[in-house]
């Protein structure tokens, strides 16, 4: 009985008959669904209850000067919720993302040329997924949050959607609310229709503006630790013992140079690779001028020698010259 393997598709493309999505991307597309709901869920409920309070331990007989101070709370309240659900987002996008450039890296057979590229594309499709419309009420996500944290969870006995349509947001969740300017007595308690959308809008603009700068970052991290880890594994096999080597014949030209430093009489020369390594430990200039072939000290003697490090130096005059 043969079997045959099935084709996976490696998109989350929607609205079109195609394979089913590969197991491992279906599992950590739900969990990253999942995972965005609750932010947005949670972090609605929790700005409801804090601007709810708010208003609710005002006393009866207020004057506007505390109306307008707990108006001022409602508008920070509300914007550093939202801010707040923004930056899990981008937490939770940049986990995803990360995940994703690994399931790509670990399956090769899936023949992804860019890791990094793919991974950002399929992170920024399930985003705009998520935040899109909904079902067939044609809400955002970020229209759900900003009814549900203004007016708490949805009444159906107000409209198909549970929140009265067209509806209008109060004046503290935009941006620029100035108390001084919105709250003058008899002025309206809640925006325009019109204004409410312009609002949510901007607001959306600033989710996708920060997710897509967050992702081309994510991408560019992935490629340097990608690059870095393929060239460590790319290492020649004697490159290590290289390495080795060259430290031990730095730690034998110390110990020679040491040596005739404490002995000239008994090392009356030294060669000119221990002449560079004893004036390349000070701070003088004499160690540019011996690597640019220029001439020594007040005595004038011209130090002339191949790479190979021939010709011999006086190590008096050495030790007359090196500082200390």
């Amino acid at each position: 009985m043969s079997t045959t393997t099935p084709e996976y598709r490696l998109t989350f493309q929607t609205g079109v008959h195609q394979p089913p999505l590969h197991p491992v991307l279906m599992s950590v597309r739900r969990r990253f669904l999942d995972d965005t709901g609750n932010i947005l869920i949670s972090s609605q409920i929790q700005v409801f209850e804090q601007i709810n309070v708010n208003f609710e331990a005002a006393p009866k007989q207020t004057g506007l000067d505390e109306k307008n101070r707990r108006t001022h709370k409602a508008h920070v309240l509300f914007r550093t919720g939202l801010a707040n659900c923004l930056e899990a987002f981008v937490s939770s996008a940049r986990d995803y993302y990360n995940k994703l450039v690994k399931i790509a890296e670990a399956n090769p057979n899936w023949n992804i040329d860019d890791s990094p590229a793919w991974a950002r594309y399929r992170t920024q499709e399930l985003l705009d997924e998520q935040l899109s419309s909904s079902g067939v009420s044609g809400l955002t996500a970020l229209d759900f949050w900003f009814r549900w944290a203004c007016d708490g969870g949805p009444d159906f006995d107000r409209g198909e959607h549970g929140f009265s349509e067209p509806w209008c947001a109060p004046p503290w969740c935009w941006r620029n609310f100035r108390v001084s300017a919105s709250m003058r007595k008899g002025g309206p308690d809640r925006l325009t229709a019109q204004l409410t959308r312009k609002v949510i809008n901007s607001d959306r603009r600033t989710f996708d503006e920060r997710l897509r700068n967050e992702l081309a970052i994510a991408e560019d991290e992935a490629r340097i630790e990608l690059a870095v880890k393929r060239a460590e594994s790319t290492v020649p096999t004697g490159a290590s013992s290289k390495s080795d080597n060259e430290r031990e014949d730095r730690g034998r030209l110390d110990k020679r140079v040491a040596r005739k430093r404490h002995d000239p009489s008994g090392n009356p020369t030294m060669t000119v690779s221990e002449v560079a390594h004893a004036f390349s430990k000070s701070e003088s200039t004499i160690y540019r001028w011996i690597t640019e072939g220029k001439e020594l000290g007040p005595a004038k003697i011209p130090l002339t020698w191949s790479e190979s490090g021939r010709g011999r130096i006086s190590t008096a005059l050495v030790l007359r010259i090196l500082p200390g």
